[in-house]
């Protein structure tokens, strides 16, 4: 199961311009995609290697979470009129 493309659709559709062209919207999921790998990584090297998470693990997925809602409502801050808000599909 696919569980990166439907957030890539979500963001193409709330982010990438309406008229935006192939190249564009090819950009746009290559960076997209470049920014999930990153992130992959990270989690996967911050982990501890035991079979349950820890207390450190939990703490480090909070300051992910935290990190990439900051990100998200500055950029809500900085188009608060933008015409895509709101939920794609």
């Amino acid at each position: 199961m696919k569980r990166i493309e439907p957030e890539w659709l979500s963001y193409r559709a709330k982010v990438v311009p309406a008229g935006a062209g192939p190249e564009q919207v090819e950009e746009c999921r290559r960076a997209f995609y470049a920014g999930a790998v990153s992130l992959f990584k990270t989690v996967m090297t911050m982990l501890d290697p035991d079979a349950e998470p820890t207390e450190q693990d939990i703490e480090k997925m909070a300051d992910l979470q935290k990190e990439l809602m900051e990100f998200g409502l500055s950029i809500e801050r900085e188009h608060p009129n933008h015409p895509k808000r709101g939920k794609a599909n």
